[in-house]
């Protein structure tokens, strides 16, 4: 009699229960690095909706849509977190990237004299490339962009 109870509740209980919460990692994981990290946000479930932030104390519904890897150039707290529905959503998480660039790197930049122009000088005095990331330098007339993955040579 007690199998056959048991049986029974078994039968009658919500499928739900069983099924496995959807969760979310990141890559790479918290730690320092000495340029710029893409972040990649990988959900257990194809159908989840991935959302992320960089405020520790924002709400969830200020989190951007995760739809391509996100190039961190900062030290920054990274709040991310997946939802398939109401009943089945991640626990919302945090890593912490540090980025500390090579002390060898420096920016010099001065005005040239009457066009309202900046001449920028990257300077690289290590014994290592170094990848620097996507930086924008703008004066009141004159932007300089310096692309994703820029590769600063000794």
């Amino acid at each position: 009699m007690q199998k056959m109870y048991f049986l029974l509740i078994l039968l009658l209980s919500p499928l739900g229960v069983f099924a496995s919460s959807v969760d979310v990692t990141a890559n790479p994981p918290s730690g320092t690095y000495q340029s710029p990290v893409y972040i990649t946000l990988t959900p257990t479930d194809s159908q989840a909706k991935t959302f992320y932030s960089f405020k520790p104390d924002g709400y969830p519904q200020d989190a951007f849509l995760y739809t391509k890897p996100i190039l961190l150039k900062n030290s920054s707290p990274f709040i991310y977190f997946s939802i398939i529905n109401t009943t089945n959503e991640s626990k919302i998480k945090q890593n912490n990237y540090i980025i500390e660039y090579s002390s060898f790197i420096r920016f010099e930049s001065e005005s040239v004299s009457g066009s309202g122009k900046v001449n920028i000088t990257l300077i690289n005095s290590g014994s290592e490339s170094v990848n620097i990331g996507f930086w924008q330098v703008q004066s009141e007339s004159d932007r300089k962009v310096i692309p994703e993955g820029t590769m600063i040579a000794p």
